[in-house]
């Protein structure tokens, strides 16, 4: 009798643990799964989104008339964002860059340059603008009130500006990254029917030049003309072919100024309209002052 109830309470306990065991193993079987990750979803915890790290972008600089710019973020496994940053002030935006995206991140904005990634928040700076390109005028034809300068890099990249000739006419052109180790610059004023040009290397630091359409100013003073006349024509013809004239007024020394251009030879010529004959002046490259003068009759005084 005694091992009839030593075997019933036996049972029962066994009986008990069982159901105990079952309990917990349903509680195991009906927990809610752990879900991996997405590479393009944020970690939740606490009922709030949770970035794996953020990355502050600063804009230092900016194309002219750009009222935004666009940046771009992709990380090495795959998420990619993006937006529009006013460029008021110093242009920036902080991007929350989710878990498990690798161990780098590439950020573009006209150019694109890749960061290497710890998890930790991150502050970098880009550019769109390479270098500035400043270029000065100093002499420019007389009488016009602008110059047109154009710039062409070696990737292709072109620019221009009409710059006003108040002073040193000058102009300052933000040049894009990656454009080369060269930089073109082009000055036109009239004086031609083609600009000059010039060829300038690039090593992607801000750069000034100097250039201009005239290679140097000739003045010509005619101390003597026929009595009576109210002016005088002057003409000149350069080595390689440009040509001026001017008509002058004869009152006291008549005189002009010629702005001749690039690239013209070693030699001008200058004629006067009274005269059977030019003259032919050596070109230094220097501001030249020539007097043109020519024999003429004595004037007969009766007595």
């Amino acid at each position: 009798m005694a091992s009839k109830v030593v075997a019933k309470v036996t049972a029962l306990a066994l009986l008990v643990s069982l159901g105990v065991l079952a309990t917990h193993c349903t509680q195991f079987v009906f927990a809610a799964p752990l879900i991996n990750t997405s590479p393009h979803t944020l970690k939740i915890q606490d009922g709030q989104v949770q970035s794996a790290y953020r990355l502050t972008v600063h804009i230092l600089s900016h194309l002219p008339g750009a009222s935004t710019v666009r940046v771009y973020v992709t990380t090495k496994n795959g998420y990619t964002d993006q937006s529009d940053v006013p460029t008021t002030g110093i242009a920036s935006r902080t991007f929350d860059i989710p878990q498990n995206q690798g161990n780098w991140v590439q950020v573009c904005s006209n150019y694109c340059l890749k960061y290497q990634a710890t998890g930790k928040n991150m502050l970098v700076s880009l550019s769109p603008v390479a270098y500035r390109l400043t270029v000065n005028v100093p002499y420019h034809p007389f009488g016009t009130s602008t110059v047109d300068i154009f710039v062409t890099t070696k990737n292709g990249y072109a620019d221009q500006a009409s710059v006003p000739t108040t002073g040193i006419a000058s102009w300052t052109f933000d040049i894009p990254q990656n454009q080369g180790n060269w930089v073109r610059v082009c000055v036109n004023s009239g004086i031609l029917s083609h600009a000059y040009c010039h060829w300038y290397q690039s090593t992607g630091r801000d750069m000034l030049v100097s250039l201009s359409p005239v290679a140097y100013r000739l003045t010509v003073n005619v101390p003597y003309h026929p009595f009576g006349t109210s002016t005088v024509d002057i003409f000149v013809t350069t080595k390689n072919g440009y040509t001026d004239q001017a008509d002058v007024g004869t009152t006291g020394i008549a005189s002009w100024t010629f702005d001749i251009p690039q690239h013209q030879g070693n030699s001008v010529q200058v004629c006067v309209n009274f005269s059977p004959s030019c003259h032919k002046y050596k070109v230094t490259g220097g501001d030249m002052s020539v007097l043109f003068r020519e024999a003429l009759a004595s004037p007969y005084y009766p007595h």
